[in-house]
């Protein structure tokens, strides 16, 4: 699976003089279901904005996500655990930068 990551481009497609990726993104789509690692109930949804080889980028409406969070996720390209590492908190919906700790299944 590949993980989303913060896509830094403004809408002028100018790059962040502090961008420290690592890995190449790609666009993605899809669900993500994102559930507490304990008791397995869902605790939001959101749509993946782009995937890299250890991250994802997701984009939702839970402001309360924290960075260093960790959930178990689900999406059309893999499931296990992801921790949050950034959050975006903009006008109309949340940006979250996932690492995945661990994968259970790739698709």
């Amino acid at each position: 699976m590949k993980l989303l990551s913060n896509n830094w481009r403004s809408t002028g497609s100018l790059v962040s003089i502090d961008d420290r990726r690592r890995e190449p993104r790609e666009d993605a789509q899809g669900l993500v279901r994102l559930f507490t690692v304990e008791h397995e109930r869902i605790v939001f949804e959101g749509e993946m904005r782009d995937v890299s080889a250890s991250g994802f980028r997701l984009e939702h409406h839970h402001p309360r996500v924290s960075s260093g969070d960790e959930y178990r996720f689900e999406s059309p390209f893999s499931s296990g655990i992801a921790r949050v590492m950034w959050n975006r908190i903009l006008d109309d919906y949340v940006e979250t930068g996932f690492l995945i700790v661990s994968r259970e299944d790739q698709f």
